[in-house]
């Protein structure tokens, strides 16, 4: 479900303030982005999210929630297969060329290295065009946060190496 939250129409004098609740959209099935994630928007007022389970595949997906007329239309922009592609996304913004940007985990087999990728969506004529900017190596990743971009372009994230992996993985048993 997506909410928004917005303060009371009467100004706030204390700390303990009351906000209003409206449900923007409910994710209605398993082919959509169900669990997903709002993490960005446009000048145009639409909504960018990511779905970890979601998708045509099962391995997540990439959409878009646009405002109408009777609510928010919710289009699918990417589903991941979970092969090169990668799958479960991680991180998603709207860059300051207008595409997005995203990491997207590792799955066996994922992300051509089996370690995940970052990738960019461009808008066009026939919907979005999904394209991997880069693959990550066991050397340089396993699992990612999210990315950040400066007003020049450049994406900026963290990484867990196989160790320091290894290392969070044995200290949680």
């Amino acid at each position: 479900m997506v909410l928004s939250l917005t303060p009371a129409p009467t100004a706030c004098l204390t700390g303990s303030c009351s906000w209003v609740e409206n449900v923007l959209y409910r994710f209605i099935g398993i082919n959509d982005a169900r669990g997903g994630t709002i993490t960005a928007f446009d000048q145009a007022g639409n909504l960018y999210g990511i779905s970890n389970y979601g998708g045509a595949h099962g391995y997540g997906a990439v959409f878009e929630l646009t405002p109408s007329a009777g609510g928010w239309t919710e289009s699918s922009l990417y589903s991941f297969t979970g092969f090169s592609d990668g799958a479960y996304p991680g991180s998603l913004l709207v860059g300051v060329d207008g595409n997005l940007y995203g990491s997207a985990g590792r799955v066996p087999g994922g992300g051509g290295y089996g370690y995940g990728v970052a990738f960019q969506l461009v808008p066009s004529a026939s919907g979005w065009a999904y394209q991997v900017i880069h693959t990550f190596t066991e050397a340089e990743s396993y699992g990612f946060g999210n990315l950040v971009q400066d007003s020049s372009g450049n994406l900026y994230g963290t990484a867990h190496t196989r160790a320091i992996h290894a290392r969070l993985h044995i200290s949680r048993s």
